[in-house]
């Protein structure tokens, strides 16, 4: 059955085999204090078991935030790494985020991208031949509270995320205690 649909799509059955087999990608916010750690730093402990990467994708300092443009350095990016990624389940860690959203005009559109973020980035791995097995979008705590509403905003960046990660106080919270903790940070 896989050898016909392999060749009716027109993939190597091993390969369609071995695509199949790959964990769920995880679409993963993390939201940090203003610690030493880097959100790299942060992830690699968390997860040692896997390839991370810090993905930039902002080259221009632009007010207005296009998520065109965006998608766009992010397919260039991950071809250019296309021969040390290939075959890899990666950790994608975007750490500018955050400070993109306090930099444009419009950053309601960078919280709003999010609903269709974890497909693109999936989409741009599998385009340079690897998996993206975490897609870490990294929010830090004090650029969430300059927006007007930071609960709000919180609330909205968690429900559009797989998994919850916290970081405050040097150690990492996940799940439904690291939500209380954003929605406490936000509160004080």
């Amino acid at each position: 059955m896989i050898a016909q649909l392999g060749h009716a799509l027109d993939i190597e059955p091993v390969k369609l085999f071995q695509q199949a087999m790959h964990m769920a990608s995880r679409h993963v916010l993390l939201v940090i204090d203003n610690s030493s750690a880097t959100p790299l730093q942060i992830v690699k402990h968390a997860n040692s078991n896997h390839t991370h990467i810090d993905i930039k994708l902002r080259k221009r300092n632009s007010r207005h935030y296009k998520p065109s443009d965006i998608t766009d350095a992010l397919y260039r990016q991950l071809q250019n790494l296309r021969d040390e990624i290939s075959g890899k389940s990666l950790g994608l860690v975007f750490s500018e985020t955050s400070s993109t959203m306090t930099k444009v005009d419009n950053p309601d559109a960078v919280v709003a991208f999010e609903h269709q973020w974890a497909d693109i980035v999936n989409r741009a791995a599998t385009s340079a031949g690897a998996h993206a097995l975490f897609n870490i979008c990294v929010y830090k705590i004090s650029d969430l509270k300059s927006l007007k509403n930071p609960i709000a905003t919180a609330r909205e960046l968690i429900e559009v995320h797989d998994e919850v990660w916290s970081y405050q106080d040097s150690r990492l919270t996940i799940g439904t205690d690291s939500e209380k903790q954003i929605v406490q940070q936000l509160s004080k």
